[in-house]
């Protein structure tokens, strides 16, 4: 392989704010700050909260259903008390799957496309605040509340849940 590729590669992964370059030096993995972390669960909770206001009666209720599903059946999985069982990559998927879903729904393309931008960065702070968690039960409880005020349309109490898991997700990790 050429170097011009992995030159390139590693110019979108500096301007995505994941690496430094340093010429002469090297190339070192960027740190997340306590102030980025406090910054991007900020602007995820807005977004996120703006797509749950836009979609609330675009949301399709059988995928709805579906995600309280899944939840459930992680509830069930998990509420046995074995920690050892416990697979965050698949918690992890599913949150994934229920955040996208909300945002997705609004089928507001430049919200979207916003979100898609954040995400990318949020993922690896995501995934550290479930393990600093480490209460899936509370993670699990916490969708399912928010489902359950989505299919009851109940949008500020919807907004207002959402909004506190976000922020809670970021102390988690903050802390």
């Amino acid at each position: 392989m050429s170097r011009t590729p992995v030159r390139e590669a590693l110019n979108i992964l500096e301007n995505e704010g994941f690496v430094d370059i340093h010429n002469g030096i090297g190339i070192l993995v960027k740190e997340v700050t306590e102030k980025d972390i406090i910054e991007l669960f900020e602007v995820r909770a807005a977004l996120e909260c703006s797509s749950l206001e836009s979609s609330t009666f675009l949301m399709d209720p059988k995928e709805l259903r579906g995600l309280e599903q899944s939840w459930l059946n992680m509830k069930k999985k998990y509420g046995r008390g074995e920690p050892q069982t416990i697979n965050h990559d698949e918690i992890f998927l599913l949150d994934y799957e229920t955040h996208d879903f909300i945002v997705t729904s609004s089928h507001n393309f430049h919200l979207i496309e916003l979100m898609q931008n954040v995400s990318v960065k949020v993922k690896r702070i995501q995934y550290l605040s479930l393990l600093a968690l480490n209460d899936v039960l509370k993670t699990i409880d916490e969708h399912l509340d928010l489902i359950n005020n989505l299919k009851n349309d109940d949008l500020s109490e919807s907004v207002r849940i959402l909004k506190k898991h976000i922020i809670d997700s970021g102390a988690y990790v903050y802390q």
